[in-house]
């Protein structure tokens, strides 16, 4: 087995988090349908049609992700 070593950075390179952030990514889609990422608001308007409150959010792999309330 390979030896491996862990350490903790204080200050991460941008490289080495994008090369992570990659991997996981890679690894994931691997795993899974493809991601559909839909944008989603529902308004709440008034009899003049103004909006007057909303949720605004997206929807990824069947789940509702709600941004803004």
């Amino acid at each position: 087995m390979t030896h491996l070593k862990i350490t903790v950075d204080d200050q991460p390179d941008a490289k080495d988090i994008h090369t992570v952030i990659s991997h996981l990514v890679e690894y994931n889609n691997s795993q899974t349908q493809p991601d559909v990422s839909e944008p989603l608001a529902i308004w709440v308007r008034d009899t003049d049609i103004t909006i007057v409150a909303g949720l605004v959010g997206q929807t990824n792999w069947e789940w509702l992700y709600i941004s803004h309330l």
